[in-house]
């Protein structure tokens, strides 16, 4: 089972000593480049989970996608979505609806215990979800998120009409020219 290991790690300017943060979730710092501790549970614009042990103003590993060690703030079993659970960046069982999800758990792990996880972040706002870009301009980022996000959920899908020459999604529902006969046949009304 062991194969080539796939992380992607970017390096920040500590915004604050975070010397007893390692494996930690961090957030956007206040200036481009910076990374910080978050403000509490849910806190949004998340970079991903700290690597190192930086003082403040030095530079910090930040693993923003990948497997990565995480400290788990209440119970929590393999497969559990994940969030930021606390100000001090451990993650918790996500329960958000809009929010960061930093990922999935790889195992259980018990509250306070470290644990590996895979992160993957995803940022959900409102009905839009985005995938979290890897620079910090993350202005208009979601049009990358058409390849594996819910298409009912973008609204940005509906004016796409010439992404695909052989559209075979039978459960559109648009009239603006007529289907062709042999495609509706399991509609039935009583």
């Amino acid at each position: 089972m062991a194969g080539p290991k796939t992380l992607f790690d970017a390096t920040y300017t500590a915004q604050v000593g975070m010397t007893s943060s390692q494996y930690r979730a961090v957030v956007h710092g206040s200036s481009d480049g910076n990374a910080t501790l978050p403000s509490g549970e849910s806190a949004a614009q998340c970079l991903g989970i700290l690597q190192n042990k930086p003082p403040i103003n030095a530079e910090c590993s930040v693993r923003k996608s990948g497997i990565s060690n995480a400290f788990a703030v209440g119970a929590i079993e393999r497969g559990d979505a994940l969030e930021i659970a606390n100000a001090a960046g451990g993650v918790q069982t996500a329960a958000v609806i809009v929010g960061t999800y930093l990922g999935t758990a790889e195992e259980d792990a018990a509250d306070g215990e470290e644990f590996r996880m895979f992160v993957n972040l995803v940022e959900i706002q409102g009905s839009t979800i985005r995938f979290s870009s890897s620079s910090s301009s993350s202005s208009s980022s979601s049009s990358s998120s058409s390849s594996s996000s819910s298409s009912s959920s973008s609204s940005s899908s509906s004016s796409n009409s010439s992404s695909s020459s052989s559209s075979s999604s039978s459960s559109s529902s648009s009239s603006s020219s007529s289907s062709s006969s042999s495609s509706s046949s399991s509609s039935s009304s009583d």
